[in-house]
């Protein structure tokens, strides 16, 4: 068996509970809405899912690969992802979409498209080549004196 857990899990988890209790309270004492007390809950949420994810990514325990700090800029992304992923269906909601009209009058405006592509476009232009020659300058001189190395594709 593979699953190491730490000593301090119960006193981790007691703090996540103390934390959610307390928004709980300011929510039943009027000092958020319901809207501020799920994002506070959600924000709990993911950085509990990003110590989960270091832990197993960085030291590889319960089935993860050990990657060391590459594990925890991973674990780091797919919390956030996650995160973003329960906003968009808490978005989504027919009580959000009844309150503040989301996705009412949703239409795809082709004329206001082209606008914004005709002046976006060249800053976007601008960015991909400020950005790109960096990129391209490490990786034309890595393939001279050795392997290319880039940050996502290095293995610790």
């Amino acid at each position: 068996n593979d699953v190491v857990t730490p000593p301090e899990k119960a006193e981790i988890l007691a703090g996540f509970d103390a934390q959610v209790a307390e928004i709980q309270d300011q929510y039943d004492m009027g000092l958020i809405t319901q809207e501020e007390r799920h994002e506070a809950v959600v924000d709990m949420l993911a950085a509990v899912l990003n110590i989960a994810l270091d832990y197993a990514w960085i030291f590889g325990v319960w089935g993860f690969p050990e990657w060391g700090i590459a594990g925890a800029a991973w674990a780091t992304v797919v919390s956030l992802w996650a995160k973003t992923l329960v906003y968009f269906v808490l978005f989504l909601r027919p009580e959000a979409q009844r309150v503040f009209g989301t996705l009412t009058g949703f239409r795809c405006d082709l004329a206001l498209m082209r606008r914004m592509l005709w002046f976006a476009l060249p800053s976007g232009v601008q960015m991909l080549i400020e950005v790109s020659g960096p990129a391209t300058s490490k990786a034309l001189s890595s393939n001279l004196g050795g392997p290319m190395t880039f940050g996502l594709f290095e293995r610790p």
